[in-house]
């Protein structure tokens, strides 16, 4: 009767891809205790997993009702990520600021945001976001990555070619510098 042996059993069985026995070990982990946020969260990605995305909204948004819950801004991010897969772009919009209310520092929403603002063709405020989130991470190549890609789609290609080549000096290992590479051949 324990949430937590329940919740880690369900992050196990999450761990090998067996999103049905993870789905249980969630759904026990809830049913004993409704105030578990982490546990609603990872419920609602599984429910995700399994295609069943009214289950997973409600998941989401169970998590984000839990007060005492401490990083409310996972479930927030996953609901706005949902919701723009659904093509849902100003919902989404609203639960990625409220994912950057919550942390201001969780880079995956300041990229969330900006592929919502280019959905909505609000190109200014996507290449705004992404300075926001470059700013409160100044190491992110991610986001350094998405800023560069998003100024060479919006033809700001000096820009872009100088945050490639930051990439690439600074972080010379990186995922991100083998991309950043191939833009800057391709500027070339």
């Amino acid at each position: 009767h324990l949430p937590r042996f329940h919740y880690d059993s369900g992050m196990i069985f999450r761990g090998l891809q067996e999103f049905e026995k993870a789905h249980e070990g969630f759904a026990r982990a809830v049913e004993i205790d409704e105030e578990y946020g982490e546990a609603w969260n990872n419920l609602g990605s599984i429910e995700e997993a399994l295609g069943r995305e009214k289950e997973a909204e409600a998941a989401y948004r169970k998590a984000l009702g839990i007060l005492t819950y401490v990083t409310p801004e996972f479930p927030a991010y996953n609901l706005g990520a949902l919701l723009l897969r659904q093509g849902k772009a100003r919902e989404a919009e609203e639960f990625g600021r409220k994912a950057l209310a919550r942390n201001w520092r969780f880079i995956p929403a300041y990229k969330l945001l900006s592929d919502v603002f280019v959905a909505q063709n609000r190109l200014d405020d996507a290449e705004a976001v992404l300075k926001s989130g470059l700013e409160a991470d100044m190491d992110s190549t991610a986001i350094m990555l998405a800023l560069a890609e998003h100024q060479m789609r919006t033809g700001k290609t000096r820009e872009a070619g100088e945050l490639f080549g930051q990439i690439v000096k600074q972080y010379p290992k990186s995922s991100e510098a083998k991309v950043a590479r191939d833009y800057l051949e391709f500027l070339q």
